[in-house]
C-alpha cells in the first residue's frame, strides 16, 4: 500500500503491508521485518513518508482523535510525535482528555490532562478512575487503588472533595450529571 493525491499523484510509495488513513497529519503503518519476532514492524509516518516513530509493538499504539494525542510504548505524544510524559509511566486514555498514570520511578499514581499537566496525584502505585457524564463540563471522578482506598475528585482543581471512609462498607458509582 501507498498514498496519492486527490490528483492521482503518487506521494508516498506503496511499500507497506497495511496503511491506515491519516489522523491530523500522522498515521499508522505496518511493513515487514523478518528480524522481529512478529515479523512486522510499525511505523507512524507523515504525509511525507518521513518515519516519526516505529516499534515491533502495534498494541502499544494508541490515538486519541478528539485532541490528537499518540500513546506509544506507554508515553503520551502530541499530534507532532513530541513526548509528553516520561518513559517509566503508565498511561491509560480514560475520557474526557484524562489520563490516568503509573509512575513505576516513585511507585506513585494520579490523573493528567492532555497537556500532560497532573490534575491530582496519588501516593499508591495502582489507580482506576470513573468520570461522571456532565453537560456542564465540571467533570467529577472516582478514584480508587486496588485495595482499601477511593475517593470523589474534582478533575478541574484535583482537590478531594469525598474520602470513602470503608470501602468494604460503602461502594462509590459514578453517575451522569456528577451524581455519584
Amino acid at each position: 500500500y501507498g498514498y496519492i493525491n486527490s490528483k492521482g499523484k503518487i506521494i508516498i510509495e506503496p511499500k507497506y503491508n497495511k496503511a491506515n488513513n491519516f489522523t491530523g497529519e500522522h498515521t499508522l503503518v505496518t511493513l515487514k521485518n523478518e528480524t522481529s519476532k512478529t515479523g512486522f514492524e510499525y511505523q507512524i509516518i507523515d504525509k511525507k513518508g518521513n518515519i516519526k516513530y516505529k516499534t515491533i509493538n502495534t498494541y502499544d499504539i494508541d490515538y486519541i482523535s478528539e485532541y490528537d494525542l499518540w500513546i506509544i510504548e506507554d508515553v503520551l505524544f502530541d499530534g507532532n510525535i513530541n513526548p509528553i510524559t516520561k518513559k517509566d509511566m503508565y498511561i491509560d486514555y480514560e475520557d474526557y482528555g484524562y489520563f490516568t498514570y503509573e509512575d513505576y520511578s516513585n511507585n506513585t499514581s494520579g490523573v493528567i490532562d492532555n497537556t500532560g499537566k497532573v490534575i491530582f496525584k496519588w501516593e499508591y502505585d495502582s489507580i482506576n478512575m470513573d468520570i461522571t457524564e456532565s453537560f456542564t463540563n465540571e467533570y467529577y471522578a472516582e478514584i480508587e487503588n486496588y485495595d482499601d482506598k477511593s475517593v470523589i475528585i474534582s478533575l478541574k482543581t484535583g482537590k478531594i472533595l469525598y474520602e470513602n471512609p470503608d470501602v468494604l462498607k460503602y461502594n462509590i458509582a459514578a453517575d451522569e450529571n456528577n451524581i455519584f
